[in-house]
C-alpha cells in the first residue's frame, strides 16, 4: 500500500485511488513541499506547478496529471530523477469540441446566421482538433487545418498555411503551449498574425493563454469592434486581463474541457497508469454514473436553443464577468462549470422534429429517441 496525495477536485478519488493505499487531499494552488514528505505518489491538475521546488527531498516516485496539457509539469526534472509521469491526453477532447460548437452557435444566433454555413479554421489537429474535425464532418461544415507537426510526419495529412486558416469565419486554437522547437506556439496570435483575421471573425481560444499575445489582440480588437471573441484560457491564470475579460463576448475560467465525463476519463487514465507503475495487478477502478438525463424540448425549438439548454455559455459568461475579484473566485467558478455534462449525456424525444434537426442533434452527440 502507498500514500497518495490527490488534488481534492479530481474525480472519483476514493473509488479510483483509495484501493491503492491511503489518500491525502490537498488544494491545488496551495500545495507545498512539506505536504508531500510522507507521500509516494502525487495526482495534480493544471493549477499545480510540479518541479524541483515542489518535489526535491520528497519520496514521490509517481506524478499523474489529470490533464491533456503538461506545461505545468517540469518533465525534464521528473525524468532526471526517475519519477514516473503520466497524463491524460484526449480526456477532454469531446468537451472542448462541444464548447467550440456551442460558442459558434451562440455567435451565429446573435448575428442571425446559420452556424453550419460558417467556415472553420482549426489551428492544431491533436486530440481536440481531431474531435472537432470529426464533428464538423458529421455536420457537413467546411474547414481548413494548420498543423505543421502532423504534416511533417504524415504524408497524407492535408495542411493549410496558417495565414489562410486564420482568414476563416471561425478560428479556433487547439495547440499546446510550447516555447521552443521548430514550431513554437507561444504568442502564435501576435501583432503580425492577428492581422490575418477577418474583421468579423469568431476567435476561440480553448488551448492555453500564452498562445495569444493579449495586448496585440486587444489592440487589433480596438480597430475591429465587430470581431467576436470566445476566451477560455488566459495568460497568468488565475489572474485575468480585465480589459480582455470586459471585451470578450464569451468568457470562461479555463473550463472548456471541464465536464463530469472528461474528469472521470482523466482520473481513470491516471488510475490505470498508477496501478501499472506500482504493479498492483488487475484492478476494477469502477466508473461514474453514466446514466442519461432527459432534456425537455419542444418540436419547434431550433438546434441552438436545444444546445443552449444543455450548455448555456451566455449565462456562464455573465457569471464569470460579475465575479469582481477574479483571482479569488476563478477556481470556484471553474469547479462549478465542471459540473456540466457532455451532449451524449442528454436524451430527448425527437418525435415531431424535422428530420434535418434530428440529424444535426445526433451529429452533435445528443441521444434522440422517438416519443
Amino acid at each position: 500500500m502507498i500514500r497518495i496525495a490527490v488534488d481534492g477536485d479530481v474525480s472519483g478519488i476514493e473509488r479510483i485511488f483509495g484501493s491503492f493505499g491511503s489518500v491525502q487531499l490537498f488544494e491545488g494552488r496551495k500545495l507545498r513541499r512539506q505536504d508531500l514528505t510522507s507521500c509516494d505518489a502525487l495526482i495534480v491538475r493544471s493549477v499545480t506547478k510540479v518541479d524541483a521546488r515542489l518535489l526535491a527531498d520528497t519520496k514521490i516516485k509517481f506524478v499523474g496529471s489529470t490533464t491533456a496539457g503538461i506545461d505545468h509539469i517540469d518533465v525534464d526534472y521528473l525524468a532526471r530523477n526517475n519519477i514516473r509521469f503520466a497524463c491524460a491526453p484526449g480526456n477532454n477532447a469531446v468537451a472542448v469540441a462541444e464548447y467550440v460548437l456551442a460558442a459558434t452557435m451562440l455567435c451565429a444566433a446573435r448575428r442571425g446566421r446559420d452556424f453550419q454555413q460558417l467556415r472553420f479554421g482549426i489551428v492544431g489537429a491533436g486530440h481536440v482538433g481531431s474531435a472537432l474535425i470529426e464533428r464538423l464532418d458529421r455536420l457537413g461544415i467546411d474547414y481548413l487545418v494548420s498543423d505543421p507537426i502532423r504534416a511533417a510526419r504524415e504524408s497524407n495529412f492535408v495542411d493549410s498555411e496558417l495565414t489562410e486558416v486564420l482568414a476563416q469565419d471561425v478560428v479556433t486554437l487547439h495547440v499546446p503551449l510550447t516555447l521552443t522547437g521548430a514550431f513554437p506556439t507561444v504568442n502564435l496570435i501576435n501583432r503580425q498574425s492577428v492581422n490575418c483575421l477577418p474583421p468579423e471573425v469568431l476567435l476561440i481560444n480553448a488551448a492555453r493563454g500564452g498562445v495569444i499575445d493579449e495586448a496585440a489582440l486587444l489592440a487589433w480588437r480596438g480597430h475591429n469592434p465587430h470581431a467576436y471573441l470566445a476566451i477560455d484560457c488566459w495568460v497568468g491564470e488565475p489572474d485575468v486581463n480585465q480589459e480582455l475579460l470586459a471585451c470578450a463576448d464569451i468568457a470562461t475560467p479555463h473550463a472548456a474541457g471541464y465536464t463530469i465525463e472528461a474528469r472521470e476519463r482523466a482520473a481513470q487514465m491516471i488510475g490505470n497508469s498508477l496501478c501499472e507503475y506500482f504493479d498492483f495487478g488487475s484492478q476494477n477502478l469502477g466508473s461514474g454514473d453514466g446514466s442519461a438525463s432527459d432534456l425537455a424540448v419542444a418540436p419547434n425549438e431550433d438546434v441552438h436553443t436545444i444546445v443552449n439548454r444543455a450548455y448555456d455559455l451566455a449565462l456562464r459568461t455573465r457569471r464569470f464577468k460579475q465575479l469582481g475579484a477574479v483571482r479569488e473566485k476563478f477556481d470556484h467558478e471553474r469547479k462549478e462549470f465542471g459540473l456540466r455534462h457532455e451532449f451524449s449525456h442528454f436524451r430527448l424525444a425527437s418525435s415531431g422534429f424535422a428530420a434535418n434537426t434530428v440529424a444535426t442533434l445526433r451529429a452533435l452527440g445528443f441521444e434522440c429517441e422517438d416519443a
